[in-house]
């Protein structure tokens, strides 16, 4: 989508390894959202009013150890949020 000339944002926490993206990092409109506060995604999907949205994020993919409480907050409510 970059390649075609669109404008793409990313919503990523303020605490995010950013690496993954580093490649196209100065390309993405980036938004510091957190995806398991509802009201921060609500706000800032009114703002962009995305034609295509793509749920990529996941908690525990790096991080076996990761507590089960965290890795729900952050996928199941990120993904209804």
């Amino acid at each position: 989508m970059i390649e075609q000339g669109e404008r793409v944002s990313a919503f990523i926490r303020f605490n995010s390894d950013r690496s993954a993206i580093k490649d196209v990092l100065e390309k993405l409109d980036l938004h510091e959202v957190d995806l398991r506060t509802a009201s921060s995604v609500s706000r800032a999907i009114d703002t962009l009013e995305p034609t295509i949205v793509f749920h990529c994020a996941a908690a525990g993919v790096s991080d076996p150890f990761l507590p089960p409480d965290e890795a729900i907050r952050s996928n199941v409510y990120g993904t209804i949020n």
